[in-house]
């Protein structure tokens, strides 16, 4: 009777064996599922997090550019020019803190040559003091953040 109880206690042992074995197993799986959600989710909300700051820059950049086209096409007996410094004021103020968030304005320089990795060019002009495929004329600055290029500067390239 104790050999039959002995046999039957080995038998059940090594069947919790094979159980422990497969629910570690089972578990080492879930855990390594769960870890790859985690990864897969956090990259998807810093991506949602990036596409939403980048769309509220670019919105900021248009404001930007139509602050700066109002002030460009009022003549000073339109405006006082307490209310001009304001406003100009007020653009450096929003470029300041947009640089302080990493933020960065790209203004090509007139008489370089054409990038077009942050460039795009609008119209040709003729410059005989600038050479052919530079700069001729910026119309809008672009923009940089986080290595991403979210809006080209705007530019004329000499022919």
């Amino acid at each position: 009777m104790d050999e039959l109880l002995c046999l039957k206690a080995r038998r059940e042992n090594r069947r919790l064996k094979r159980e422990v074995g497969r629910l570690r197993e089972a578990l080492a799986y879930a855990l390594r599922e769960h870890e790859a959600y985690r990864r897969v989710s956090e990259a998807r909300v810093k991506d949602a997090e990036r596409k939403g700051k980048e769309a509220l820059l670019r919105e900021i950049f248009v404001l930007l550019e139509d602050m700066d086209r109002l002030l460009s096409v009022l003549s000073a007996e339109d405006v006082p020019e307490n209310v001009r410094s304001g406003a100009e004021s007020i653009i450096r103020k929003v470029e300041h803190t947009l640089k302080i968030l990493g933020v960065e304005k790209l203004v090509p320089e007139v008489g370089k040559p054409f990038d077009p990795s942050f460039m795009e060019a609008l119209t040709v002009v003729k410059d005989e003091s600038l050479p052919k495929g530079s700069v001729g004329v910026v119309y809008e600055p672009g923009w940089r953040y986080g290595g991403r290029l979210l809006k080209p500067a705007r530019v004329g390239v000499v022919g």
